[in-house]
């Protein structure tokens, strides 16, 4: 793998499952590997198409080891990510209700005759 790499190989590239290598070794308790590929900055919080992270895997496979080297997953409620949303807009200066306007010239349409 760390050939690859090296080589400039995509670690994030997906399968049809939306598996990266991180998921993959994760899921076959490939502790090395996890961490080459952490170390190399692939985000250990990717998810493939089931919407489960590198952590899930290891953990739903009983790899304790890479379940203690990977972060849990972000978990936030819509709501949370809503209010929190709503505050970065408000320190930014930013009204999150107001739309922009359309560009362009202004004026009547002439009527067909």
């Amino acid at each position: 793998m760390e050939l690859f790499l090296e080589k400039g190989a995509d670690p994030t590239i997906k399968n049809k499952s939306g598996f990266t290598c991180l998921h993959i070794a994760a899921r076959n308790g490939y502790t090395n590997m996890v961490k080459l590929l952490i170390s190399k900055g692939v985000d250990p919080n990717i998810r493939d198409n089931f919407g489960n992270s590198a952590s899930y895997w290891a953990k739903e496979f009983d790899h304790y080891e890479i379940k203690n080297i990977l972060p849990e997953p972000l978990k936030i409620t819509k709501e949370e990510f809503t209010e929190y949303m709503e505050q970065v807009w408000a320190d930014a200066g930013v009204d999150p209700g107001k739309k922009k306007g359309k560009k362009g010239k202004k004026g009547k349409k002439g009527k067909k005759k």
